[in-house]
């Protein structure tokens, strides 16, 4: 039988649903409000020290507001929500004033069957549920990380996270050429950190990572990925729809005035 078979359909779940099963992908510390999830970890990333706003706070839209800014503003960072783009929770802030910050966000999804397809395991693709020196070492090619405490936090958790990376062959024969991050909740597989050093580019490689954390992700329960995508670069946008992959709903970012 293919793999990853049954399950709903990424169009049959809100963008609310899909907000919800991601949050867990990337995070830090973090405490409720109603629904919404007040996030911080010391500035690594926007999705990370952000609030959540997805769902009921259980209270106003102004007071929740007043709890946001005295939150984010205690722990020295700006404060900042992350919605739905075009839903009432984007509407109602910015009739509080609030103007929009930071980058704008397509969340893109596929059914694992139609990522994984008729592709086979493959053997270059290692895949560690810890967070190694050598992966580290790499990530911090791509992205600067100034702490490195809550950078490897969030990275290595919480679990099941999949760190996948291909190593080089030939004269950089052991070194990391491309890597990947996945991490599973609520049958979803969540895609980010896909990157390749400049000099193995055009070689496919972060598409192998990306089928291997499928089959990975797959025999954990996961029927669905998704990945985000800033809406301004094009060229990933499009090498992603060739992958199967479709715009499910955009996010964006909000901020006091």
């Amino acid at each position: 039988m293919p793999p990853a078979r049954g399950g709903r359909p990424p169009e049959r779940w809100s963008a609310d649903e899909v907000e919800a099963a991601a949050a867990p992908g990337w995070i830090a510390d973090h405490e409720p409000l109603g629904d919404w999830l007040l996030r911080s970890g010391n500035g690594f990333t926007g999705r990370a020290n952000s609030c959540l706003a997805v769902g009921d706070p259980r209270l106003g839209y102004d007071q929740a507001a007043k709890i946001i800014i005295g939150h984010y503003t205690g722990l020295g960072l700006e404060p900042r929500v992350q919605t739905v783009a075009g839903g009432p929770i984007e509407q109602a802030l910015r009739d509080l004033g609030w103007v929009e910050t930071y980058v704008r966000t397509t969340v893109m999804t596929s059914t694992l069957s139609a990522l994984l397809d008729d592709h086979p395991r493959n053997p270059r693709v290692t895949i560690d549920s810890e967070l190694t020196e050598d992966w580290w070492q790499a990530y911090l090619h791509y992205r600067d990380v100034s702490d490195h405490q809550v950078g490897r936090r969030i990275l290595g958790g919480p679990q099941p996270v999949g760190l996948a990376a291909i190593r080089a062959e030939g004269p950089d024969a052991g070194q990391i050429a491309s890597l990947g991050r996945g991490q599973v909740s609520n049958e979803w597989l969540g895609l980010a950190g896909l990157w390749t050093r400049p000099e193995h580019r055009r070689q496919g490689l972060a598409t192998m990572i990306m089928i291997e954390l499928g089959h990975w992700a797959a025999r954990l329960g996961a029927r669905n990925a998704y990945l985000q995508v800033e809406m301004k670069n094009s060229g990933a946008v499009a090498a992603y729809e060739s992958l199967g992959f479709v715009r499910h709903h955009d996010y964006l970012y909000l901020r006091p005035a």
